[in-house]
């Protein structure tokens, strides 16, 4: 179990605990590679597996957002990489979360954060409280709707105190745009202001699961779209893959499918 180099503060925390849960209903999403999807139709579930980052095993969901970075190789041939994004329905138990963090805690760790926090900031001074309800509390302190929160560039105007040192950083990386299908001068990161929650509870596919999101190749591949029907998915959608197509450029096509998804299912209800 990781242990924090200094006592954490609660600065986040306090900002966010007495702000009303006002956008509800966005739905947990795991993103994987195919490769490991594999492992997934053959076990029916999402299961937890060794973080490096908490030295235990855990399952990571973003709220919202099919948030994941391939590593998109330069032989088209080689389709291990290639993202596969799950959506949960709305009411998926996930059991109490381990922990619910406002980013990829994960890249986080790795410094690609560090322009917008001073160098002493630890990554558990960014912990959000260890409820589910607490990423809607979260997103609602610093998104004025749910359709915002989905493609970043918040316009919300956030009052925050002077010292809110950690806040303010979360606020700019909220206001960069996130949808990897839109244009702008610096490389598009939707995990900076995607909310992460851990869990270390197995999730089993069948009757949660909302929507499947994979490459076209996949599903021509003989048994797959019948173990997806098992999971009573309701969406099956599919992308392909053009020859030198790189990760921006599928990232942005997942993107579009599961804004699409969320349109029919009227989860941006307050458009």
């Amino acid at each position: 179990m990781r242990t924090p180099k200094r006592t954490p503060h609660k600065r986040v925390q306090d900002l966010i605990k007495d702000t009303a849960p006002s956008l509800l209903g966005l739905p947990l999403v795991h993103t994987t590679d195919s490769y490991r999807f594999a492992e997934v139709l053959l076990s029916g579930e999402l299961k937890p597996t060794p973080c490096a980052v908490f030295g235990e095993n855990l399952l990571y969901l973003f709220l919202g957002r099919p948030a994941y970075k391939t590593r998109k190789q330069s032989n088209d041939n080689l389709t291990f990489d290639l993202p596969v994004a799950i959506i949960l329905n709305s009411n998926t138990d996930i059991g109490t979360p381990a922990r619910v963090y406002p980013f990829d805690s994960g890249a986080f760790e790795r410094g690609l954060y560090k322009t917008y926090f001073h160098d002493e900031t630890i990554l558990e001074d960014f912990e959000l409280f260890s409820e589910q309800i607490s990423s809607d509390k979260y997103i609602s302190h610093f998104y004025s709707t749910k359709r915002e929160y989905f493609g970043g560039t918040s316009r919300k105007n956030v009052e925050l105190p002077f010292d809110g040192f950690e806040a303010r950083g979360l606020h700019e990386m909220a206001r960069a745009i996130a949808d990897p299908g839109v244009d702008r001068d610096l490389p598009a990161d939707e995990r900076s202001s995607s909310v992460e929650l851990q869990t270390r509870n197995a999730v089993s596919l069948s009757g949660n699961t909302l929507a499947v999101i994979l490459p076209q190749q996949y599903l021509d591949t003989k048994g797959i779209a019948e173990a997806i029907a098992s999971m009573g998915a309701k969406y099956i959608k599919t992308y392909d893959v053009m020859r030198n197509m790189g990760s921006r450029e599928i990232s942005a096509v997942v993107y579009h499918i599961a804004r699409d998804i969320y349109l029919s299912e009227g989860v941006f209800d307050e458009d």
